[in-house]
């Protein structure tokens, strides 16, 4: 213990307080860790525009695909609307109806979307194979 108070051997002062040495130490380990995050995102192939492409083609086209599915069961004139089926007392069909919609525009979507992303995602890896070979 020196006399100004601090013990040394622990890196902290008598009154709680992390000496410098501790801090030190911290501030290292901390850079460690931020030079570790960004060796592992430099070694990613794509990039933000990458990341951006194959995130908004599928949920652009999910999107459109369930707009346009809707159209076409109301175009059908499949409609869920309540008012005919309503006032003839067939609830349960009307039910039924919903539910059909709701479980083919779900299936149709999630079809859609899987082959946006794997396109998307085919598009990107042709992209990084024909960079790669023009730089060697």
């Amino acid at each position: 213990m020196t006399d100004n108070g601090l013990d040394n051997s622990f890196h902290v002062r008598n009154d709680g307080i992390p000496g410098t040495e501790s801090i030190v130490e911290r501030l290292e380990g901390i850079s460690g860790k931020v030079d570790d995050m960004r060796a592992s995102r430099e070694k990613d192939p794509d990039s933000f525009g990458d990341k951006i492409l194959t995130m908004l083609i599928p949920t652009a086209s999910a999107l459109i695909a369930g707009k346009a599915f809707s159209a076409w069961w109301k175009r059908r004139g499949l409609s869920t609307g309540t008012s005919a089926l309503h006032d003839s007392g067939h609830e349960s069909d009307n039910l039924l109806v919903g539910v059909a919609f709701a479980a083919l525009s779900a299936a149709f979507v999630a079809v859609v979307s899987q082959l946006s992303e794997r396109g998307s995602r085919a598009y990107v890896d042709r992209r990084h194979r024909r960079n790669r070979g023009s730089r060697s």
